[in-house]
């Protein structure tokens, strides 16, 4: 799942931040009608389809029926990224594991995890009372509708973000989350992982940065 859903974020970015004018126009219109696509209307499914369901592998990703758990996620998935990229045509905000030893692309998973880029928008905890309040009320939220809506919302301060390069998602790791958010046997465990690289994520990169000096000294 996370492997299709990269597949189609990179599409979409690679044409909106570096395509010519043509795919340009075309990623932008794609964007906003995942923007439209919503949970509770359904509306622009004929419009968006290639997207959803272009490449769908029924083998590894199951039949997409309307609520079933894989097309939820890769629809909040594609929505939320959608959000994400929108006007900010300079920077691809997925962001690709692709860090040349385990270490690396380690830190790449916290900093590019939802929570660490929800740490980006703030990094300073005494003053990140908004996302605070809205991490509250996405891990108590009381279906997975709320929580995509929450997360919406966490999207939008990423995107307005003075430092939007903080707060770049990888993508193919969400979609994996969002379907894992889904079940009861898993939701905390991915609420958890969140938690804990919004806390931990920038002060692991500010030790990391600390102990290469010394290093150098």
């Amino acid at each position: 799942m996370g492997k299709y859903v990269n597949g189609k974020v990179s599409r979409l970015q690679r044409c909106y931040v570096y395509g010519n004018p043509r795919e340009k126009t075309w990623a932008r219109a794609q964007l906003a009608r995942l923007r439209r696509l919503d949970t509770q209307t359904g509306s622009d499914w004929m419009s968006v389809g290639d997207e959803l369901f272009e490449d769908w592998r029924i083998e590894e990703l199951g039949v997409p029926e309307p609520k079933s758990k894989e097309l939820l996620a890769v629809k909040a998935a594609l929505q939320l990224y959608a959000y994400h990229q929108q006007s900010e045509s300079s920077l691809g905000m997925n962001l690709a594991i692709d860090g040349e030893t385990p270490e690396k692309r380690a830190v790449q998973r916290r900093l590019g995890s939802f929570g660490g880029a929800c740490r980006g928008v703030q990094p300073d905890l005494d003053r990140a009372n908004g996302v605070h309040a809205r991490l509250r009320s996405l891990e108590t939220a009381s279906s997975f509708e709320d929580s995509v809506r929450i997360m919406r919302e966490l999207i939008k301060l990423m995107r307005s973000s003075a430092n939007a390069v903080a707060c770049r998602i990888c993508y193919r790791e969400l979609a994996s989350d969002l379907y894992l958010l889904q079940f009861d046997g898993s939701h905390d465990d991915v609420i958890m992982r969140w938690g804990r690289d919004y806390y931990m994520t920038r002060s692991s990169a500010n030790d990391g940065d600390k102990s290469s000096e010394n290093n150098k000294s």
